[in-house]
């Protein structure tokens, strides 16, 4: 069996390390390595370091912590997603003040947020009511670790840090059957604490103009604690890499070989530009910065409304596709004017993007379109988008179109929907229409119903020429399972 050698004293004295240090975080945890609450209360001085500590351990508990529905329960964009909302929830918790006591108890009334509500939730910008976000951290741990019944699949662990400038990510498939639950609890422990202690000497500390990456092998888990071994690749501004990274260690070779255990740690930083496009300007910081463009893995501020981009196709690009390819190409043809992409860090319903997903998806399009310029907002809306970009050319599906017209994301109201619309239309916005065929039936502006108006500003390319209708979910789906 192996074990896990066990080092009290080391730990402690990281954790009284760390509750005299600056740092303070939000721990979420869906169940397996729960045990990292109870070690770090376990010192004295606690309430220093932790500002909540958070089990979401039900699939709704979970969903509603994330504000959506994750892929997979257990993985690494889990973690990363846990460790994203744990971060604006410390945020958030860290730039409210102690309520006033109104009650005659000398107790607290409960929370309120610097506008007066009561509600704290984790909405993404309101990081300009804390001065003090720089030693904040949001902590994600899912793992399927030992239980009362057999698992089907495999024994692992994703462990995931959220900083204003870094996101940090820690994978490990577990040999199993040969570790108890406390032991495989151990292990969690262990990896959570041997990042915070690399975190407090200041491993991961790096400047960068844009945004960089790295992927490390890690070492010594089975004597107890880890330790970068080896770099297996690192990505700083100039340099394109591929993801995933695993093949670096030598393909299933390096991975059969009594079916070793290999954790790896990857990190992103983002500069400060990208970290108040995430999280929000401070209060010192003016003006708000709303986008930004990439290109060649350098970061530009354009305030020239004049070099913003005619014709724009934005998404997730998660992955991109053959489809966004051409979407781009007919349209540079259609218009004879060069396109740009637009990623927005912000979604209506969901998390921002953390610095890996950024980085993953910049480098995947610098080798699919090396010569376009991506634009990078925190503008989820077209209404948004075209306040920021105007008199731009959109390039979209013929599904969005329906969902930008669509009241039922207006919370019902037709009114506001149409006002929306009259509002794109007003700042010379238009939209090249990409119709679709699924499952033997065409989707185009003339099976769908649109405000008259509206129709007005969107040239239609027919299905018979946009041939590439692709989905990325599929696309992640399928890899997946490979």
């Amino acid at each position: 069996m192996t074990g896990v050698t066990e080092n009290p004293d080391r730990k402690t004295s990281l954790i009284r390390r760390l509750h005299k240090s600056p740092w303070k975080m939000v721990l979420a945890v869906t169940g397996g390595g729960s045990g990292v609450i109870g070690d770090l209360l376990s010192v004295p001085g606690g309430s220093q370091t932790l500002l909540e500590a958070i089990v979401p351990y039900s699939t709704e508990s979970l969903c509603q912590f994330l504000r959506t529905v994750p892929e997979q329960y257990c993985s690494e964009k889990t973690a990363r997603l846990m460790a994203m909302s744990a971060f604006l929830r410390a945020i958030q918790l860290n730039s409210v003040p102690p309520p006033a006591d109104t009650s005659g108890l000398g107790g607290a009334t409960g929370p309120t947020d610097p506008s007066g509500s009561t509600d704290l939730t984790c909405p993404p910008n309101l990081a300009g009511f804390c001065e003090e976000r720089d030693f904040l951290m949001g902590v994600g741990i899912t793992a399927s670790l030992v239980s009362d019944r057999p698992k089907r699949g495999e024994h692992r662990i994703y462990l995931a840090i959220q900083t204003l400038r870094q996101t940090l990510t820690c994978s490990l498939i577990l040999k199993k059957g040969e570790r108890s639950r406390i032991e495989e609890e151990h292990v969690v422990q262990n990896m959570l604490f041997s990042l915070l202690e690399l975190r407090l000497t200041g491993e991961f500390e790096e400047e960068t103009d844009s945004v960089s990456c790295h992927c490390v092998k890690l070492a010594g888990h089975q004597q107890g604690w880890f330790s970068c071994q080896k770099e297996l690749w690192s990505c700083k501004d100039e340099t394109s890499v591929d993801h995933p990274v695993w093949q670096e260690e030598g393909g299933k070779e390096g991975q059969n070989e009594e079916t070793r255990e290999i954790p790896l740690l990857e990190w992103a930083s983002g500069s400060g530009i990208l970290s108040q496009l995430v999280f929000g300007a401070d209060k010192k910081t003016r003006p708000v910065i709303q986008g930004v463009r990439w290109l060649n893995h350098s970061l530009e501020v354009v305030k020239n409304r004049k070099n913003r981009p005619v014709i724009l196709l934005p998404g997730s690009f998660n992955p991109i596709h053959h489809g966004h390819i051409q979407m781009l190409q007919i349209a540079e043809s259609v218009l004879g004017k060069p396109g740009a992409l637009e990623l927005s860090i912000h979604n209506v319903d969901k998390p921002p993007l953390d610095f890996l997903d950024i980085s993953r998806r910049l480098s995947d399009i610098q080798k699919a379109l090396p010569n376009t310029p991506v634009w990078i907002t925190q503008l989820p809306q077209f209404v948004q988008k075209s306040e920021y970009f105007k008199s731009v050319c959109f390039l979209c599906g013929i599904d969005t179109v329906v969902r930008i017209a669509n009241p039922k994301y207006y919370d019902g109201k037709k009114s506001a929907c149409m006002a929306v619309l009259r509002k794109i239309c007003r700042r010379n916005s238009h939209f090249i229409v990409f119709a679709r065929t699924e499952a033997g039936r065409t989707q185009s502006l003339s099976t769908v119903r649109l405000p008259r108006f509206f129709v007005k500003i969107c040239q239609e390319i027919p299905a018979s020429t946009f041939l590439e209708d692709v989905s990325s979910t599929a696309i992640r789906a399928a890899n997946r399972h490979h």
